[in-house]
């Protein structure tokens, strides 16, 4: 049966079974194989898809090591992804010759061993990837061009973070904490990465707004 999926309000939510591959296991316990999770201004996102994603790290924004991530929360990325290259244009600004480069840089990145297990366990071929790392290419130049510009923040910011977060945080280590004067550059860099982080997502939460999504969940 269909759940609307609540992580983006107003979304319109649809599902059609003649979308869905299923396999029958054990039991005759009906398990669905694949089937559309998301459709972003009409380019579809499968089930498949997520676990090709979440499986070769191919997200573009960088995954937190030690978290887990569900379903629901590379999907998430996956659709805030699509949707900067898609309203953006961003195909048609970086060239064919950066383009090749940095998929080449990408592909290097790949642990060969571990992704010779993947691709057989999911059957494909390395030219399959591509899509993915194109997108994720994409994307982060999509970022690198929109936020690259100096973020600028002013003292009283970097007297609240050590106020209300260095200090409590060396306490609870049991630390001795450091004149602030001594890690202000340190401070201001955090700062600055936060700010930077929550300026992408306004800006990612502007396109969704602007955006006709579908989300499918299956139970």
């Amino acid at each position: 049966m269909p759940k609307k999926n609540t992580f983006y309000p107003g979304l319109v939510i649809f599902m059609f079974l003649s979308n869905l591959i299923f396999s029958a296991p054990v039991k005759g316990e009906v398990e669905i194989v694949d089937g559309i999770a998301a459709v972003v201004n009409g380019d579809i996102i499968t089930l498949t898809d997520i676990r090709i994603v979440q499986t070769f790290d191919l997200l573009g924004r960088e995954m937190d090591s030690g978290v887990v991530y569900d379903h629901n929360d590379i999907l998430e990325s996956m659709i805030k992804q699509k949707l900067a290259v898609q309203m953006t244009g961003e195909i048609d600004i970086i060239g064919a010759d950066e383009l090749s480069i940095a998929l080449q840089r990408e592909l290097d990145k790949l642990n060969k061993e571990l992704l010779k297990i993947e691709l057989e366990r999911f059957d494909l071929k390395i030219d399959n990837l591509k899509e993915y790392l194109i997108e994720k290419i994409l994307y982060q130049s999509v970022i690198s061009r929109r936020f690259s510009r100096e973020i600028f923040i002013n003292l009283k910011e970097i007297e609240v973070y050590y106020e209300d977060r260095y200090l409590p945080e060396q306490k609870e280590k049991n630390q001795k904490p450091q004149p602030m004067m001594k890690i202000l550059s340190e401070i201001e860099s955090i700062v600055k990465e936060e700010k930077a982080e929550k300026q992408i997502e306004e800006w990612l939460k502007y396109l969704i707004d602007k955006a006709d999504i579908q989300v499918f969940t299956y139970k």
